[in-house]
């Protein structure tokens, strides 16, 4: 098992070394082994706020859409203010057509953590569903500006600005997203030579 590139040794008593074996599972697409292993650590402690958290990320991901809820309100009520557990739970409320609750928990996160760039990506989503565009288009400049090449944000920031007829700006965003994808293919092939 690795942390931040360096090898570590696995103790099984140690609530840290399952929250960590569960999210190197997880990177492998090993959500059912990455589960049993967020369990074991809540096991030895319930209170681990990031253990729930992590067991959220993965229900999410295998579509679980209220359990992953029911774990960023655990993690939330043990850490009230853990930004990344309501950004989470904003984006399983989204994924449940929960618009509001969406926002305010998205509003909750970027309250708890305004460099957080895909939380404002998050949220302009979100206001484009209501059809809130221009609103929309400000969440994403400010996500762009915390992270200026987020292809996905240019992208959405270009759809949105397509339905407020303002075609010229769109086409832009879309090239742009276009050229760091592209760029960012090209530094993966030459990293892998």
């Amino acid at each position: 098992m690795y942390r931040n590139g360096e090898s570590i040794e696995f103790n099984p008593e140690n609530k840290y070394s399952w929250d960590e074996k569960g999210m190197a599972l997880y990177a492998q697409e090993k959500y059912e082994e990455s589960l049993a292993c967020f369990d074991k650590a809540i096991v030895l402690d319930p209170k681990l706020s990031d253990a729930w958290h992590h067991k959220g990320i993965v229900l999410h991901d295998l579509e679980k859409y209220e359990e992953a809820i029911m774990c960023y309100d655990e993690a939330i009520r043990l850490e009230p203010e853990y930004a990344y557990a309501w950004s989470n739970k904003s984006v399983a409320l989204y994924a449940q057509e929960k618009y509001a609750e969406s926002l305010a928990c998205v509003d909750e996160a970027i309250r708890l953590e305004p460099e957080y760039a895909y939380a404002h990506q998050d949220k302009g989503k979100t206001l484009h569903i209501l059809e809130k565009y221009e609103e929309a288009i400000m969440c994403y400049d400010e996500s762009l500006r915390l992270d200026p090449e987020n292809a996905d944000v240019l992208f959405y920031k270009g759809i949105s600005l397509k339905y407020l007829g303002r075609t010229e700006e769109s086409e832009q965003c879309f090239a742009r997203a276009k050229e760091i994808d592209k760029l960012k293919k090209e530094l993966a092939q030459s990293s892998t030579l």
